[in-house]
């Protein structure tokens, strides 16, 4: 499948640090699962080249990567200081991923704490163990170490026993991954439905899950809900959001960043991250 881009850098939005799926096997190519395909794709210039299996559809594939987005107005709304500024140069075609609500829920569960290479390793290696391996891939270059699994379903993850969430190197987080599963079962809650409630409405519902604060709840409401007025803050964020916004609380930033950014801070967050991470 090929689909034509403009202003879409695959490897700046897989690095990021927003979506823990994905493993680079070459210059701008990565494999990983989408809605349950196995998926490599690899960008030449503007060009996007994918396989799947089971066959994905590319309106699927542009729902996931924020390619049917209007890119240069967004831009347009966040260039209102000199770092984002910075980024954005440094770092043009960085997108949002919409990923599924379920999946970056435990994803970012998992990385209380934690770093991307860790968190990257605890969500393959729960894939691997729960999970089904994503057969027939014809994908030729593909070593088997990066054989492909789906994400295990909630009555996996709320049944797993503790040798494999250890094996998982989960450490403290198998207990709030256990304990969301169970909550989500017990009061049947439908993660599918909350980007269909007041933003506010579906925040305080992932904050009532163990191990979901203010920062995952936002990340969350995000990378997977279309929320892009959300502004998840950690330590890198929190050093530029303190030079810029010294005589302010940090309880009064959102709504401070959501005026400045016209809607957008999410976007305006993702390319701090960016450039204070050095992706």
């Amino acid at each position: 499948m090929l689909i034509k881009t403009k202003q879409f850098s695959l490897q700046y939005t897989l690095d990021s640090g927003q979506c823990f799926s994905w493993t680079k096997i070459a210059d701008n190519t990565y494999v990983g699962v989408i809605n349950r395909h196995g998926v490599k794709i690899r960008q030449d210039g503007n060009n996007l080249y994918i396989e799947s299996s089971p066959e994905i559809d590319k309106e699927t594939i542009i729902k996931y990567f924020n390619l049917n987005i209007n890119y240069d107005e967004i831009i347009k709304k966040i260039s209102k200081d000199t770092v984002i500024k910075s980024g954005i140069d440094k770092y043009r075609g960085l997108r949002i991923i919409n990923q599924d609500e379920y999946e970056c829920t435990f994803a970012y569960i998992i990385s209380s704490c934690n770093n991307v290479p860790k968190i990257k390793a605890s969500y393959r290696l729960l894939s691997l163990y729960l999970g089904d391996k994503i057969e027939d891939l014809n994908f030729k270059d593909i070593p088997h170490k990066y054989s492909l699994y789906t994400f295990p379903n909630i009555k996996k993850l709320e049944s797993a026993n503790d040798i494999i969430l250890k094996d998982a190197k989960l450490g403290f987080r198998a207990k709030y991954i256990k304990n969301t599963a169970k909550k989500i079962l017990d009061e049947n809650i439908d993660l599918y439905n909350l980007h269909n409630l007041d933003p506010k409405d579906a925040y305080n519902i992932l904050i009532s899950f163990q191990g979901v604060g203010d920062k995952i709840a936002k990340c969350i409401l995000l990378y997977s809900m279309g929320v892009n007025s959300a502004f998840p803050m950690d330590t890198w964020i929190l050093k530029h959001v303190k030079s810029i916004y010294k005589n302010y609380k940090l309880t009064e930033i959102q709504d401070i960043v959501n005026n400045l950014y016209d809607g957008y801070a999410g976007w305006a967050q993702l390319y701090i991250y960016a450039l204070a991470r050095k992706i």
